[in-house]
């Protein structure tokens, strides 16, 4: 018997694993040539309303992506206990993409919000 450590990917001096990820099966994009139909997005998902789902992207949770459920072509699930737990969606790149953020109305008075002194949820829909 020996006090030998056991060998891992992460023993120094073996080369990393190349296994591939499952994600990239699922979703090809290995054809020389042809571009990936998806927009991919990471942040921390949560259910919405009307068949919408919404992508926190930030810490404070104070922005996010508004995203059809529909759309949603994949995602990459991290552990909640990981140190970066976010998730990664794949997204179809003809989707309807909303993105959001709070905002206060003293903030927002100058871009025509007028001077409602309570939270807004201000929207745009940039091209993604």
């Amino acid at each position: 018997m020996t006090d030998d450590p056991p060998v891992t990917d992460e023993t120094p001096g073996l080369p990393p694993s190349l296994t591939p990820d499952s994600i990239a099966t699922t979703l090809g994009g290995d054809i020389p040539g042809v571009p990936l139909g998806y927009v991919s997005f990471k942040g921390y998902l949560a259910e919405g309303n009307g068949g919408v789902h919404r992508l926190y992207i930030d810490d404070t949770f104070w922005s996010w992506l508004e995203v059809p459920a529909a759309d949603i072509a994949a995602r990459l699930d991290v552990p909640s206990n990981a140190a970066d737990a976010r998730s990664v969606i794949w997204v179809n790149r003809d989707a309807r993409v909303t993105k959001c953020q709070v905002g206060y109305a003293p903030d927002l008075e100058d871009e025509g919000w007028g001077g409602d002194p309570v939270a807004l949820t201000r929207r745009r829909r940039p091209p993604y």
